[in-house]
């Protein structure tokens, strides 16, 4: 993590992911959007929170695209990730400081990690377990692709392992401070989906949990999560979001686009599910 030329607060995380995640220059990732040849005139709309996927670009990059022209550019975007390493644990923030892209510097909304961090001690000011955490990391350049202005992040990370108290006690701090918040602030959710099932199954599974999410029917969705097997890496940062999301006022949520893809280009009998959703 670099932390020269700067000012002892300012911590800067680097990219860790550029060109394998996703393009490493800023012509091959406008490239690589260019070519997905989205809708030229997507009217974007103010939402309170949002699901994506944080693959690679190759595999779920349209969804990511498609997902974030949708929405019309925030203030501060207070962005929810899994940390892989760990099932159980604190809440990582990365508090101050600013994170690279090939597109550009992101300044860390500071006064918003504060606000947060004193409603609740799940947060933790840990930046070094965002260092080669690839999930929000890999949100950005797209961000930064359809942005219309320069905006602020709040990245956090969640464990793995579904908690429903910490999705309760974390989705409720978030809306006490964005309430008091005088900009604007969208709360993005990455997650990917099943796993390594055939796309019918796939398509079964994350259908009816894209239902349950689109319905906001949260008290169902977290009492059949491990019956019915969303054990999705971000489970705790979607939940979290909802809470959240239901709390500031979102009435439901729209799928954008959902997908399956092949773990080779060679065998699509088992795969992946990667969804967009937009919550309202």
């Amino acid at each position: 993590m670099e932390t020269s030329n700067e000012p002892s607060s300012m911590i800067v995380r680097q990219p860790s992911v550029a060109g394998h995640f996703y393009p490493g220059t800023p012509e091959k990732i406008k490239q690589f959007i260019a070519q997905l040849d989205l809708e030229p005139e997507i009217l974007t709309e103010n939402v309170i929170g949002s699901i994506t996927p944080h693959a690679t670009y190759d595999c779920c990059g349209e969804v990511m695209a498609e997902t974030f022209m949708r929405i019309r550019t925030a203030d501060t975007y207070l962005m929810l990730g899994p940390k892989h390493r760990e099932k159980k644990g604190a809440c990582a923030v990365f508090q101050r400081g600013r994170w690279k892209t090939p597109l550009g510097d992101i300044e860390v909304d500071s006064n918003l990690t504060a606000a947060l961090m004193s409603e609740t001690a799940l947060l933790k000011n840990l930046p070094d377990d965002h260092e080669n955490e690839h999930c929000i990391e890999v949100q950005l350049p797209m961000l930064q692709y359809v942005a219309d202005r320069p905006f602020m992040i709040a990245p956090i990370l969640v464990p793995t392992g579904f908690d429903s108290e910490l999705c309760q006690e974390l989705g409720m701090a978030i809306s006490r401070t964005i309430r008091n918040c005088s900009g604007q602030v969208v709360i993005l959710a990455t997650s990917d989906f099943s796993q390594d099932l055939s796309p019918e199954m796939a398509e079964r599974k994350d259908g009816s949990f894209i239902q349950q999410v689109a319905l906001l029917e949260l008290e169902d969705l977290m009492g059949g999560i491990k019956r019915f097997g969303y054990g999705y890496c971000g489970i705790n940062a979607i939940i979290s979001m909802l809470i959240a999301a239901r709390e500031l006022g979102a009435t439901g949520g729209e799928l954008v686009k959902y997908i399956t893809h092949g773990e080779s280009e060679d065998d699509f009998t088992r795969g992946n599910g990667y969804a967009g959703m937009l919550i309202k």
